[in-house]
Protein backbone atom coordinates (compact mmCIF):
# COMPACT_ATOMS: atom_id res chain seq x y z
CA UNK A 1 0.00 0.00 0.00
CA UNK A 2 1.33 3.24 -1.06
CA UNK A 3 0.05 6.09 0.98
CA UNK A 4 0.34 9.58 0.66
CA UNK A 5 0.43 12.19 3.32
CA UNK A 6 -0.82 15.85 1.57
CA UNK A 7 -1.33 19.38 3.03
CA UNK A 8 -2.39 22.50 1.41
CA UNK A 9 0.68 24.67 2.57
CA UNK A 10 1.76 24.50 5.88
CA UNK A 11 -0.90 22.45 7.42
CA UNK A 12 0.59 20.53 9.62
CA UNK A 13 1.51 17.63 7.24
CA UNK A 14 4.69 17.11 8.63
CA UNK A 15 3.30 15.97 12.15
CA UNK A 16 1.46 12.79 10.24
CA UNK A 17 4.77 12.06 8.42
CA UNK A 18 6.95 12.38 11.50
CA UNK A 19 3.97 10.29 13.74
CA UNK A 20 4.80 7.35 10.26
CA UNK A 21 8.47 7.50 11.00
CA UNK A 22 7.60 6.53 14.60
CA UNK A 23 6.50 2.86 13.32
CA UNK A 24 7.73 0.00 12.33
CA UNK A 25 4.38 -0.36 10.11
CA UNK A 26 5.69 1.92 7.81
CA UNK A 27 9.05 2.65 5.52
CA UNK A 28 8.74 7.02 4.88
CA UNK A 29 10.40 7.53 1.62
CA UNK A 30 12.00 11.14 0.25
CA UNK A 31 9.80 13.20 -1.63
CA UNK A 32 9.60 12.00 -5.18
CA UNK A 33 9.01 14.52 -7.57
CA UNK A 34 9.27 13.78 -10.81
CA UNK A 35 5.36 13.49 -10.82
CA UNK A 36 4.47 16.55 -9.47
CA UNK A 37 7.08 18.89 -10.54
CA UNK A 38 6.12 21.48 -13.13
CA UNK A 39 6.05 19.86 -16.58
CA UNK A 40 6.61 17.12 -14.47
CA UNK A 41 5.15 12.73 -15.58
CA UNK A 42 1.30 13.89 -14.28
CA UNK A 43 1.81 17.14 -16.84
CA UNK A 44 2.58 14.58 -19.25
CA UNK A 45 0.13 12.30 -18.92
CA UNK A 46 -2.06 15.07 -19.26
CA UNK A 47 -0.56 16.33 -22.91
CA UNK A 48 -2.96 16.31 -25.63
CA UNK A 49 -0.85 13.95 -28.16
CA UNK A 50 2.01 11.73 -28.45
CA UNK A 51 4.20 14.64 -29.48
CA UNK A 52 4.05 16.67 -27.06
CA UNK A 53 4.02 14.08 -24.56
CA UNK A 54 7.50 13.50 -26.35
CA UNK A 55 8.76 16.47 -26.15
CA UNK A 56 7.74 17.40 -22.51
CA UNK A 57 9.70 14.32 -21.15
CA UNK A 58 12.93 15.05 -22.87
CA UNK A 59 12.75 18.40 -21.64
CA UNK A 60 12.37 16.31 -18.15
CA UNK A 61 14.98 14.62 -19.05
CA UNK A 62 17.34 17.50 -19.95
CA UNK A 63 16.71 19.03 -16.30
CA UNK A 64 17.00 15.92 -14.71
CA UNK A 65 20.93 15.84 -16.34
CA UNK A 66 21.95 18.73 -15.39
CA UNK A 67 20.96 17.92 -11.86
CA UNK A 68 22.52 14.74 -12.03
CA UNK A 69 25.93 17.06 -13.54
CA UNK A 70 25.80 19.92 -11.14
CA UNK A 71 25.70 17.09 -7.74
CA UNK A 72 29.02 17.14 -6.26
CA UNK A 73 31.21 13.85 -7.44
CA UNK A 74 30.93 12.10 -4.09
CA UNK A 75 26.99 12.25 -4.72
CA UNK A 76 27.39 10.76 -7.94
CA UNK A 77 29.58 7.51 -6.73
CA UNK A 78 27.72 4.33 -6.41
CA UNK A 79 26.09 3.66 -3.23
CA UNK A 80 25.97 7.10 -1.71
CA UNK A 81 22.46 6.96 -0.82
CA UNK A 82 23.60 4.05 1.08
CA UNK A 83 26.61 5.47 3.29
CA UNK A 84 24.29 8.39 4.22
CA UNK A 85 21.67 5.94 5.66
CA UNK A 86 24.31 3.97 7.31
CA UNK A 87 25.93 7.35 8.67
CA UNK A 88 22.15 8.74 9.82
CA UNK A 89 21.72 5.24 10.95
CA UNK A 90 25.13 5.48 13.50
CA UNK A 91 24.16 9.06 14.70
CA UNK A 92 20.55 8.30 15.78
CA UNK A 93 21.95 5.54 17.12
CA UNK A 94 23.85 7.36 19.36
CA UNK A 95 21.41 10.04 19.90
CA UNK A 96 22.82 13.32 17.95
CA UNK A 97 20.16 12.94 15.23
CA UNK A 98 16.60 14.77 14.93
CA UNK A 99 15.12 11.51 15.06
CA UNK A 100 15.96 7.81 17.12
CA UNK A 101 14.77 4.51 16.39
CA UNK A 102 15.08 1.95 13.39
CA UNK A 103 13.04 2.96 10.51
CA UNK A 104 12.93 0.86 7.03
CA UNK A 105 14.73 3.33 5.00
CA UNK A 106 16.83 6.53 6.35
CA UNK A 107 16.97 8.13 3.05
CA UNK A 108 17.16 11.85 3.89
CA UNK A 109 15.99 13.50 0.47
CA UNK A 110 15.74 12.25 -3.13
CA UNK A 111 19.09 11.88 -4.96
CA UNK A 112 20.92 10.99 -7.86
CA UNK A 113 20.75 7.09 -7.65
CA UNK A 114 16.53 8.32 -8.06
CA UNK A 115 16.96 10.85 -11.05
CA UNK A 116 19.00 8.15 -12.87
CA UNK A 117 16.02 5.72 -13.02
CA UNK A 118 13.91 8.72 -13.91
CA UNK A 119 15.95 9.37 -17.13
CA UNK A 120 16.30 6.26 -17.99
CA UNK A 121 12.26 5.41 -18.03
CA UNK A 122 12.05 9.17 -19.74
CA UNK A 123 14.20 7.82 -21.90
CA UNK A 124 12.71 4.76 -23.22
CA UNK A 125 9.40 6.37 -22.96
CA UNK A 126 10.40 9.05 -25.70
CA UNK A 127 11.51 5.95 -27.69
CA UNK A 128 8.48 4.06 -27.70
CA UNK A 129 6.55 6.81 -28.54
CA UNK A 130 8.80 7.96 -31.78
CA UNK A 131 8.75 4.55 -32.83
CA UNK A 132 4.89 4.47 -32.91
CA UNK A 133 4.35 1.90 -30.20
CA UNK A 134 0.92 1.25 -28.48
CA UNK A 135 0.89 0.83 -24.83
CA UNK A 136 -0.30 2.59 -22.11
CA UNK A 137 1.48 5.42 -20.51
CA UNK A 138 -0.41 5.45 -16.83
CA UNK A 139 0.72 1.83 -16.42
CA UNK A 140 4.23 2.39 -17.74
CA UNK A 141 4.59 5.26 -15.31
CA UNK A 142 3.16 3.00 -12.62
CA UNK A 143 6.27 0.49 -13.23
CA UNK A 144 8.20 3.26 -12.70
CA UNK A 145 6.70 4.15 -9.39
CA UNK A 146 6.98 0.97 -8.42
CA UNK A 147 10.90 0.64 -9.40
CA UNK A 148 11.66 3.80 -7.23
CA UNK A 149 10.07 2.23 -4.17
CA UNK A 150 11.55 -1.00 -4.44
CA UNK A 151 15.11 1.35 -5.07
CA UNK A 152 14.66 2.37 -1.27
CA UNK A 153 12.84 -0.42 0.48
CA UNK A 154 12.33 -2.99 -1.67
CA UNK A 155 10.16 -5.15 1.04
CA UNK A 156 8.08 -2.72 2.68
CA UNK A 157 4.29 -3.53 3.17
CA UNK A 158 3.26 0.38 3.75
CA UNK A 159 4.77 3.42 2.06
CA UNK A 160 4.71 6.58 3.04
CA UNK A 161 5.14 9.65 0.37
CA UNK A 162 4.93 13.29 1.73
CA UNK A 163 2.95 15.75 -0.81
CA UNK A 164 3.95 13.44 -4.14
CA UNK A 165 0.79 14.01 -6.16
CA UNK A 166 -0.99 17.13 -7.37
CA UNK A 167 -4.50 16.65 -4.91
CA UNK A 168 -5.27 20.11 -5.63
CA UNK A 169 -5.94 20.03 -9.60
CA UNK A 170 -8.51 17.80 -10.39
CA UNK A 171 -7.05 17.24 -13.77
CA UNK A 172 -5.13 14.48 -12.23
CA UNK A 173 -7.76 12.98 -10.98
CA UNK A 174 -7.42 9.01 -12.28
CA UNK A 175 -3.89 9.24 -12.77
CA UNK A 176 -2.00 9.34 -9.62
CA UNK A 177 -4.70 6.89 -8.21
CA UNK A 178 -3.21 4.48 -10.93
CA UNK A 179 0.18 5.07 -11.14
CA UNK A 180 0.04 5.19 -7.19
CA UNK A 181 -1.80 1.92 -6.80
CA UNK A 182 -2.90 0.75 -4.05
CA UNK A 183 -2.79 4.36 -2.63
CA UNK A 184 -4.55 6.44 -0.04
CA UNK A 185 -3.94 9.46 0.90
CA UNK A 186 -4.10 10.99 4.09
CA UNK A 187 -5.17 15.15 3.84
CA UNK A 188 -3.75 17.45 6.91
CA UNK A 189 -6.11 20.69 7.39
CA UNK A 190 -5.35 23.77 9.52
CA UNK A 191 -7.31 26.32 11.55
CA UNK A 192 -6.66 28.80 8.25
CA UNK A 193 -5.97 31.63 10.83
CA UNK A 194 -2.80 29.89 11.88
CA UNK A 195 -2.19 28.42 8.41
CA UNK A 196 -1.97 31.83 6.85
CA UNK A 197 0.65 33.23 9.93
CA UNK A 198 2.58 30.58 9.41
CA UNK A 199 3.51 30.77 5.77
CA UNK A 200 4.38 34.34 6.74
CA UNK A 201 6.08 33.70 9.29
CA UNK A 202 8.40 31.06 7.72
CA UNK A 203 8.12 32.11 4.05
CA UNK A 204 8.25 36.04 4.45
CA UNK A 205 6.34 38.41 2.85
CA UNK A 206 9.58 39.13 0.01
CA UNK A 207 9.29 35.66 -0.74
CA UNK A 208 5.62 35.15 -0.64
CA UNK A 209 5.11 37.34 -3.21
CA UNK A 210 7.82 36.39 -5.00
CA UNK A 211 6.88 32.82 -5.64
CA UNK A 212 4.05 31.80 -8.33
CA UNK A 213 2.88 29.10 -5.89
CA UNK A 214 1.19 31.61 -3.79
CA UNK A 215 -1.05 34.00 -6.49
CA UNK A 216 -2.94 35.26 -3.03
CA UNK A 217 0.22 37.26 -1.98
CA UNK A 218 0.20 39.74 -4.99
CA UNK A 219 -3.65 40.06 -4.30
CA UNK A 220 -4.68 43.97 -3.22
CA UNK A 221 -6.01 42.13 -0.27
CA UNK A 222 -4.03 38.87 0.91
CA UNK A 223 -6.13 37.80 3.26
CA UNK A 224 -9.08 37.45 1.80
CA UNK A 225 -7.62 36.20 -1.31
CA UNK A 226 -6.01 33.56 1.16
CA UNK A 227 -9.49 32.37 2.99
CA UNK A 228 -11.05 32.23 -1.22
CA UNK A 229 -7.93 29.94 -2.22
CA UNK A 230 -8.68 28.06 1.46
CA UNK A 231 -12.51 27.50 0.53
CA UNK A 232 -11.76 25.67 -2.65
CA UNK A 233 -9.25 24.00 -1.13
CA UNK A 234 -11.60 22.45 1.41
CA UNK A 235 -14.57 22.25 -1.11
CA UNK A 236 -12.27 20.11 -3.32
CA UNK A 237 -10.97 17.52 -0.28
CA UNK A 238 -14.70 17.76 1.08
CA UNK A 239 -16.06 16.51 -2.53
CA UNK A 240 -13.12 14.01 -3.04
CA UNK A 241 -13.48 12.40 0.67
CA UNK A 242 -16.98 12.10 -0.10
CA UNK A 243 -17.00 10.11 -3.03
CA UNK A 244 -14.06 8.12 -2.04
CA UNK A 245 -14.01 7.12 1.39
CA UNK A 246 -11.92 4.07 1.32
CA UNK A 247 -9.05 6.15 -0.44
CA UNK A 248 -8.91 9.69 1.20
CA UNK A 249 -9.15 10.69 4.73
CA UNK A 250 -9.10 14.17 6.13
CA UNK A 251 -7.17 15.16 9.60
CA UNK A 252 -7.54 18.23 11.54
CA UNK A 253 -3.96 19.22 12.69
CA UNK A 254 -5.51 20.32 15.93
CA UNK A 255 -6.87 17.10 16.59
CA UNK A 256 -4.04 15.22 15.69
CA UNK A 257 -1.95 16.98 18.09
CA UNK A 258 -3.85 17.77 20.99
CA UNK A 259 -5.80 14.07 21.09
CA UNK A 260 -3.36 12.68 19.30
CA UNK A 261 -4.09 9.13 21.06
CA UNK A 262 -7.64 8.94 19.50
CA UNK A 263 -6.65 9.84 15.77
CA UNK A 264 -3.79 8.14 15.76
CA UNK A 265 -5.61 5.18 16.72
CA UNK A 266 -8.13 6.32 13.88
CA UNK A 267 -5.41 6.47 11.21
CA UNK A 268 -4.13 2.87 11.97
CA UNK A 269 -7.92 1.46 12.14
CA UNK A 270 -8.20 3.32 8.53
CA UNK A 271 -5.25 2.11 7.27
CA UNK A 272 -5.43 -1.89 9.05
CA UNK A 273 -2.94 -1.60 11.24
CA UNK A 274 -3.14 -3.73 14.40
CA UNK A 275 -2.92 -1.54 17.29
CA UNK A 276 0.24 -3.25 18.67
CA UNK A 277 1.81 -1.41 15.38
CA UNK A 278 0.30 1.99 16.35
CA UNK A 279 3.26 4.10 17.23
CA UNK A 280 3.12 6.07 19.92
CA UNK A 281 3.82 9.37 20.47
CA UNK A 282 8.02 8.82 21.08
CA UNK A 283 9.96 11.18 18.40
CA UNK A 284 6.56 13.08 16.69
CA UNK A 285 5.88 15.01 20.88
CA UNK A 286 2.25 16.36 20.55
CA UNK A 287 3.78 19.03 22.94
CA UNK A 288 6.17 20.63 20.73
CA UNK A 289 3.29 20.89 18.09
CA UNK A 290 1.14 22.00 20.02
CA UNK A 291 2.69 25.71 20.43
CA UNK A 292 2.34 26.10 16.78
CA UNK A 293 -1.70 26.54 17.29
CA UNK A 294 -2.74 29.50 17.62
CA UNK A 295 -0.31 31.46 16.66
CA UNK A 296 -2.54 33.96 14.98
CA UNK A 297 -2.64 35.57 18.05
CA UNK A 298 0.71 35.90 18.79
CA UNK A 299 1.24 37.45 15.60
CA UNK A 300 -1.95 39.54 15.18
CA UNK A 301 -0.14 41.82 12.64
CA UNK A 302 -0.08 38.79 10.13
CA UNK A 303 -3.68 36.96 11.72
CA UNK A 304 -6.04 40.21 11.47
CA UNK A 305 -5.50 40.30 7.81
CA UNK A 306 -7.41 37.05 7.92
CA UNK A 307 -9.84 37.63 10.97
CA UNK A 308 -11.55 40.84 9.41
CA UNK A 309 -13.14 38.24 7.19
CA UNK A 310 -15.43 37.11 9.18
CA UNK A 311 -17.44 35.65 6.89
CA UNK A 312 -14.79 33.39 4.08
CA UNK A 313 -13.23 32.63 7.74
CA UNK A 314 -16.54 30.84 9.35
CA UNK A 315 -17.40 29.46 6.04
CA UNK A 316 -13.71 28.09 6.01
CA UNK A 317 -14.42 26.52 9.95
CA UNK A 318 -17.44 24.98 8.77
CA UNK A 319 -16.01 23.04 6.05
CA UNK A 320 -13.01 21.58 8.25
CA UNK A 321 -15.88 20.34 10.72
CA UNK A 322 -17.89 19.13 7.29
CA UNK A 323 -14.82 17.16 6.35
CA UNK A 324 -13.66 16.21 9.86
CA UNK A 325 -17.67 14.29 10.42
CA UNK A 326 -16.66 12.47 7.02
CA UNK A 327 -13.18 11.62 8.63
CA UNK A 328 -15.39 10.10 11.80
CA UNK A 329 -17.92 8.35 9.93
CA UNK A 330 -15.01 6.11 8.13
CA UNK A 331 -14.12 4.93 11.87
CA UNK A 332 -17.13 2.45 12.57
CA UNK A 333 -15.40 1.72 16.13
CA UNK A 334 -15.63 5.72 16.82
CA UNK A 335 -12.25 5.92 18.06
CA UNK A 336 -12.27 9.70 17.79
CA UNK A 337 -14.92 11.18 20.33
Amino acid sequence: MNIVIYGFGFSGSGAVVDWARDSSAFAVLPKIKSFVRAGGIGEILLAPDRQTQADMARALSARLKRKIRQEPLRKRLPGYQRRQALYHRVRSGVGLGRRTGEHKTNVRSEGVEGWVVDRRYLRDFCRRLEHGETFDAVTYWQHWFSTRVRQYCPDAKRVVLDKCLRFDDPRHDGLWERVYDPVRVIVVHRDPVDQFTEIIRQVGWDKVREKGKYAWGTAEDPGQAFLETTLRCLQRLRDYQRGHPQTCLSVPFEGFVQDHASWAACLGYWLGISAGHVPAARYFDPAVSARNIGIGERYPEAGEMVWRHEGLLAEARALREEVEALSLQASPDNQVA
